[in-house]
């Protein structure tokens, strides 16, 4: 007779061994007996009628023999028990990482709809850690592998570099890229860089095309606290790279910066970085920026215009039409060398992309 336990009596689990035990005492079977039987030790047999030592193939097809009861009943019996301890465990592991989920953070990405709303702590942990793709959030700065360009003197939240992240892959599996070029993605970028004066809603699209035909999948996010994160770039393999610009401070000069910031290290670095929180000071880094600069704003053209020493903004609106340049971006350049102040009035000038 095959015993009708399944391992769980209401809220209770129940080891295999249990119901091997009543079995044997229903026959009038001892377990030493038993264990002669079956050519096992009673040791182990104890083990398994305790829960602590699991119905193998061979055990299960021995306890067949002896007690016809079908193998496949001991199997199922302890694959579903030790999926049920399993999960009971991961239950009481959720606790623990409930505690460092960032309420804030999570109610952002639900807001977005990249998880789902949830009130309870594990909820949150449960639904972060399952669309991060880590079973624990000790993992994540391990399994950061991208380069980033991030602002230097805030430390970056690991988890919610790792959301932003993980968000863009999920975006770049549904685009769809023909292989990578590198021929072609420098013929596109001087038509990229002439969209500066266009609106967003007049270029996001075409840029995007522009890259996917060039092999790079072109992922735009919203920005998530803590995370001060411009841009990142990530090799999927030698025929697919993604490039990910997020909309953090909104203005055009930083949004076009952070872009030809990230078309470099798709140029010429073809290598997975690792994650770094604060910013860096590498020589990818630097070139990166060096290239970022000059492409936007040529440096004979800039050096020229910089020794008249002229810089109200009727100039600098008239030098940035000569290079076909949004004027906003030429401040945020004049800004960062230092011959505008960021306190100035040409600071009001600056013009900010409404992504919203």
């Amino acid at each position: 007779m095959i015993p009708k336990s399944n391992g769980c009596v209401g809220e209770l689990l129940i080891p295999p061994g249990a119901t091997l035990k009543e079995t044997l005492e229903t026959i009038n079977m001892t377990q030493a007996s038993f264990a002669v039987r079956t050519g096992l030790s009673e040791q182990y047999i104890s083990k398994i009628v305790n829960g602590e030592a699991p119905i193998t193939h061979d055990t299960a097809i021995k306890f067949e023999t002896v007690l016809s009861i079908p193998a496949s009943f001991w199997l199922n019996f302890e694959a579903i028990y030790r999926e049920k301890k399993s999960r009971l465990e991961y239950e009481k592991r959720l606790e623990k990482e409930a505690e460092k989920v960032n309420a804030t953070l999570y109610n952002k990405m639900s807001s977005l709809g990249w998880v789902k709303p949830a009130r309870d702590l594990r909820e949150k942990a449960k639904n972060l850690l399952s669309f991060l793709g880590f079973s624990s959030f000790d993992q994540i700065e391990e399994g950061l592998s991208t380069c980033y360009r991030v602002s230097g003197k805030k430390t970056a939240d690991p988890i919610a570099l790792a959301s932003m992240l993980r968000k863009a892959e999920l975006e770049a599996e549904a685009i769809e890229t023909k292989p990578y070029s590198e021929t072609k993605l420098k013929k596109v970028l001087p038509q990229i860089r002439n969209m500066t004066n266009q609106e967003p809603e007049n270029f996001i699209d075409e840029i995007i095309e522009l890259c996917r035909e060039c092999g790079v999948a072109l992922v735009f996010l919203p920005h998530l606290p803590k995370t001060f994160m411009h841009g990142a770039t990530r090799w999927i393999n030698s025929k697919k790279v993604i490039v990910v610009v997020t909309l953090r401070l909104k203005t055009i000069d930083q949004f076009w910066f952070s872009l030809f910031h990230e078309f470099k290290h798709v140029l010429s670095h073809k290598i997975k970085y690792t994650f770094i929180s604060t910013g860096s000071n590498s020589q990818e880094e630097k070139e990166a920026d060096i290239f970022a600069t000059n492409y936007l704003i040529p440096i004979d053209e800039y050096r020229v215009f910089c020794s008249r020493h002229n810089f109200s903004f009727s100039s600098i609106h008239q030098f940035a039409c000569s290079i076909n340049i949004e004027p906003t971006i030429v401040i945020g350049r004049l800004q960062h060398d230092n011959y505008v102040s960021y306190n100035s009035v040409l600071n009001k000038r600056k013009l900010k992309y409404d992504w919203n």
